[in-house]
């Protein structure tokens, strides 16, 4: 699903084949490298292996991440909003989930602003540091332009409603794979407790505070959750880290999956071009 919405963001300039591997690379860096900076790794992928430029890639990614913050905010509201009586006190949370779920939604109809905005900060730092203009900072500033950028806005506004419902198939497949973890570890949550536990947990997702292999503050926030779900202390860290090394474990193996098919796609393609020479 992940491969589908960068084709569709793409604009089919990259083959959904060729996505379906650099996505689960991408996948399994965002999990391993602390801070998130994994997400990068999208970048990176796509100019070495694509020919992209930086900041055409860079607004490929930023858009699916303003596509993923929408979405889990309006999952996020909608738990909030159908949690049990016991946590009737979190639904009030449900007004702030919203607002940036709007927030999320503006990121993508209205890109320029922000791209304005990110270079009046550049603008502020470089008057502080008291930084002439150089090469090197007019060329972040056509990077800051490209990646806010839309050729076709009336297009892509159009392709917005397909985009949503792929990415909220994303994250609803990422549920049912907790939900099938969680039954590995022999707990039996119901739809409703799932939904809960993990459209909030996947929004503390979202905030870049994660440690070696993917531990941060999700990992803390889904055991919190079983805490208030009346698990004991020890059960709910047994479990969140069971279910999360499961979780590293899959995603391990398909971005060695992705990165032994990439290599592959290289080499056929380099010895195609010494046969066409």
């Amino acid at each position: 699903a992940r491969a589908v919405r960068f084709g569709r963001l793409l604009r089919g300039s990259v083959p959904v084949g060729a996505l379906v591997w650099i996505s689960m690379i991408h996948t399994w860096l965002s999990y391993v490298i602390p801070g998130k900076a994994g997400e990068l790794s999208l970048i990176v992928l796509l100019n070495r292996l694509r020919g992209m430029s930086v900041g055409g890639a860079g607004k490929t990614l930023l858009a699916a991440r303003a596509l993923d913050v929408a979405v889990l905010f309006g999952m996020g509201t909608v738990a909030l909003l159908t949690v049990p009586e016991v946590y009737a006190p979190l639904r009030s949370g449900a007004v702030v989930t919203g607002l940036l779920a709007c927030g999320g939604v503006l990121v993508l109809l209205a890109p320029h602003w922000f791209g304005r905005a990110a270079r009046r900060v550049v603008d502020g730092v470089v008057r502080v540091l008291r930084i002439g203009p150089g090469r090197r900072l007019t060329k972040l500033y056509a990077v800051i332009d490209e990646m806010t950028s839309v050729r076709d806005p009336g297009a892509f506004r159009s392709d917005l409603p397909a985009l949503t419902v792929c990415t909220l198939a994303i994250w609803l497949c990422q549920t049912g794979s907790t939900w099938l973890r969680y039954r590995a570890m022999g707990v039996a949550f119901s739809v409703l407790e799932i939904f809960y536990l993990m459209s909030l947990a996947n929004i503390v997702g979202q905030i870049p505070l994660q440690g070696v292999a993917g531990l941060g503050s999700q990992d803390a926030v889904g055991a919190g959750l079983l805490l208030g779900l009346g698990w004991p202390t020890q059960e709910a860290i047994t479990i969140t880290m069971g279910t999360h090394a499961q979780l590293i474990v899959v995603n391990m193996l398909a971005g060695l999956l992705g990165l032994v098919a990439v290599s592959l796609s290289r080499r056929r393609r380099a010895q195609q071009e010494v046969e066409e020479d």
